[in-house]
């Protein structure tokens, strides 16, 4: 006779300095994709999920008013993707909204060998090497303090067959394609310093007792605004599911800048539509409004 176990999960709110959820016994944000099938909805309680695009990143643009990082995301450009053909040297594609799955840049993807999707198995181009250990990786680096001399010592630069110099160039493209980023890093280090403490756009605050200077210091004071100032808006999405639809939706877990929710069945219709456009309508971050784009997933038993 098969049996099915629940699982009871904890969810640890204040673990982490960067205001992250932590999920343990078992941790369930840190799941394989391979064994996301383990966990399945309740019969009558289908799953809706999302992801969010270049969370962090954006809340970076509206603190920075960084103009080249707010016309991309004005335009619904693929920063990480764009970026990744910086890095690699890869003439740009005609469609940049969603570059990865756009039926006009098919051509482009052959020949550059991109990772083709298969949705049907958690395969999508979006996890192109080229795009996670290289572009991503080396950006959201440069948003925690990443140093030019670290930066050749990142773990994805061998495994992209990339050098040392390969990697310092790069992260000075990169660097200079966004100087208003870099120009408000330097301000929000040097008050840090001198006031002690950061907060994020939603006023969470985080003070450092040790002023010392150091790189470390440097991206953990670069790091809160980014990481908890997500948090922030995540934990402000959560609020609007619970209290909007009360008891037709259930807490599951998320992974990172993502959610996941049980629906009842028979509301399924009515919630899940209206999910999709409170997730992503546009909010007002530190005075400026920015759209916060998902990929939504449906799971059923």
């Amino acid at each position: 006779m098969n049996t099915i176990d629940r699982v009871h999960h904890e969810i640890l709110l204040h673990s982490q300095r960067n205001a992250r959820w932590s999920y343990n016994n078992p941790p369930l944000a840190q799941l394989p994709r391979d064994l996301a099938t383990l966990y399945r909805p309740d019969p009558g309680w289908p799953w809706v999920e999302w992801d969010w695009d270049q969370l962090e990143l954006r809340i970076v643009a509206c603190l920075s008013r960084d103009a080249t990082m707010l016309e991309v995301f004005a335009k619904g450009w693929d920063i990480h993707f764009m970026t990744a053909c910086a890095v690699f040297g890869l003439d740009l594609p005609s469609q940049l909204k969603d570059p990865v799955h756009a039926e006009e840049n098919a051509e482009w993807r052959r020949v550059m060998k991109w990772l083709t999707c298969n949705h049907l198995y958690g395969v999508c181009g979006k996890d192109d090497i080229r795009r996670t250990k290289g572009a991503k990786g080396l950006g959201h680096g440069i948003s925690y303090g990443l140093t030019e001399r670290g930066a050749a010592n990142l773990p994805g630069a061998r495994v992209l067959g990339l050098s040392g110099k390969d990697v310092q160039r790069a992260f000075r493209n990169i660097s200079a394609m966004f100087p208003g980023r870099a120009a408000w890093q330097d301000r929000l280090v040097e008050e840090a310093l001198r006031v002690g403490e950061t907060r994020t756009w939603a006023g969470r605050r985080r003070r450092y007792l040790d002023r010392g200077k150091g790189n470390y210091l440097r991206g953990e004071i670069l790091d809160q605004p980014a990481q908890a100032g997500a948090q922030d808006l995540s934990n402000e999405v959560f609020l609007e599911v619970a209290e909007t639809f009360g008891a037709d939706v259930i807490y599951k877990f998320g992974k990172h800048d993502s959610q996941i929710w049980g629906i009842r069945e028979s509301e399924w219709d009515r919630i899940t539509p209206q999910i999709r456009t409170l997730v992503t309508r546009p909010r007002m971050i530190d005075g400026v409004e920015m759209t916060f784009p998902a990929s939504f997933k449906e799971r059923r038993l």
